[in-house]
């Protein structure tokens, strides 16, 4: 899975927690599975968090919106400020 991929290959929010949202659907992708992956993750990378936001659920219809999610699976990684890196490096680049 790429997901444990990004994570292994050392992403750093300089000596902060990295903090990451994995959108995903029922559809594509079994909830259990992923819970386990984050689980081994988490206990390799103790400075990791994984929320898992399922755009499938109406609960979550606002924060899928927010981070203008128009494909799955989508991860959004944050930055120890808790904005978006994405706008971040958008702002670095402009």
């Amino acid at each position: 899975m790429w997901l444990s991929f990004s994570i292994m290959c050392g992403v750093d929010l300089k000596g902060g927690r990295v903090e990451i949202i994995y959108f995903y659907s029922d559809l594509y992708e079994n909830k259990g599975k992923l819970s386990r992956l984050i689980r081994k993750i988490q206990h390799q990378r103790k400075d990791v968090r994984i929320q898992l936001v399922n755009v499938d659920d109406p609960k979550n219809e606002e924060l899928t919106e927010l981070y203008d999610v128009n494909t799955i699976p989508l991860l959004i990684f944050l930055t120890s400020d808790g904005k978006n890196s994405r706008e971040k490096i958008s702002a670095i680049i402009r």
